[in-house]
């Protein structure tokens, strides 16, 4: 465990698995609005690498997991020992990785399939929203979670059974996280959520994770599932910067065309009425 020690005026927001592309991303959302991080993984390689990302960053460093009950324990444990009131919880827990079909593979794994997900997921909400609840802040908790969830994703048929699996437990926790005073949401993000993911659609899921934790009063603040595709909405970010890059390049042909000069220089006539 390591790290700079924040401001204790602005309660960090804790990121589980920032070791991986999904939590890269919400590391650099949160870095780039001066949140402090506390940063969970089990990379050290990997966590220390987010340091070199944003050394700007207020961030925390922990080797951890929640696979199982004990893990999310000791995790828990390392959490509470910072003495630092939680603004929120982000779990961007790996999703399975197997592909294939069910059908082709023996029943232990799709029981790995659950285990890597559901029941990390399952087993950090048990232990986390505790400490949460503890800083009395109405703190969020949000999980991410791949496609799948509604419809069976081609080829992955593990990972979808997990998916749709993880969005029963998510209705299931927000309800109870209500009596808690507490809001715990999953964000479907109907994009890959693995390693292979682009940077791109990393740092647009984490932006909308982070906002949606952050948030108190939006409209998609009482919804235990958020439905959300991070592709389009980097797509549709895009348009004006396409048009401005088209705009620059059709200058620069224009001043570097050999009339150009001389097209400056000619004087201008008056339009004809």
């Amino acid at each position: 465990m390591s790290g700079t020690i924040a401001p204790p005026y602005l309660p960090p927001v804790l990121i589980l698995g920032a070791d991986r592309e999904p939590g890269r991303g919400v590391v650099a959302a949160a870095a780039g609005i001066r949140r402090p991080i506390i940063a969970a993984g089990n990379d050290p390689e990997a966590l220390e690498g987010l340091r070199r990302l944003h050394p700007e960053a207020a961030l925390i460093l922990i080797v951890g997991d929640s696979r199982d009950d004990a893990h999310a324990t000791r995790l828990a444990s390392a959490v509470a020992a910072l003495d630092r009131p939680l603004g929120a919880v982000i779990a961007a827990i790996a999703p399975p990785s197997l592909r294939g079909r069910v059908l082709d593979q023996p029943a232990d794994a799709l029981r790995d399939a659950l285990d890597q997900a559901l029941i990390a997921h399952a087993a950090a909400a048990r232990h986390l929203l505790p400490l949460l609840k503890r800083c009395d802040r109405g703190g969020a908790y949000v999980m991410l979670g791949g496609p799948g969830s509604r419809a069976p994703w081609a080829g992955y048929g593990h990972r979808s059974v997990a998916a749709a699996a993880l969005r029963m437990l998510a209705e299931v926790l927000h309800n109870e996280a209500r009596t808690l005073s507490l809001r715990l949401q999953l964000l479907c993000v109907e994009d890959s959520l693995d390693d292979e993911a682009s940077p791109l659609t990393a740092r647009v899921v984490g932006s909308k994770a982070l906002s949606l934790a952050l948030c108190e009063r939006c409209t998609e603040a009482t919804r235990a599932v958020v439905d959300f595709r991070a592709q389009a909405s980097a797509c549709n970010a895009s348009p004006s910067a396409h048009r401005a890059l088209a705009d620059a390049r059709a200058l620069l042909r224009r001043l570097s065309s050999p009339n150009a000069s001389s097209n400056a220089s000619s004087p201008s006539k008056d339009p004809t009425p």
